[in-house]
């Protein structure tokens, strides 16, 4: 499985999915933490943060032969 820091080639120091675990998705990250949405984090709910996910090229890339 491609983590999302390898799809976007991010660097170690930018990208709060380095070290994570292994099966963890930056969708499931803490809104915090979730640096790639560009909102404040007390702006958005948890539970709508998935709007925002689905438009990512990483998540629909993940996506793509799968049903949500």
């Amino acid at each position: 499985m491609v983590k999302c820091h390898e799809y976007f080639q991010c660097r170690k120091g930018s990208c709060v999915m380095f070290g994570k675990e292994k099966n963890k998705k930056c969708w499931e990250a803490e809104n915090a933490l979730t640096c790639c949405l560009g909102i404040d984090e007390n702006s958005i709910s948890e539970s709508d943060r998935i709007y925002f996910c689905r438009n990512c090229l990483y998540y629909q890339h993940m996506h793509e032969n799968q049903s949500d």
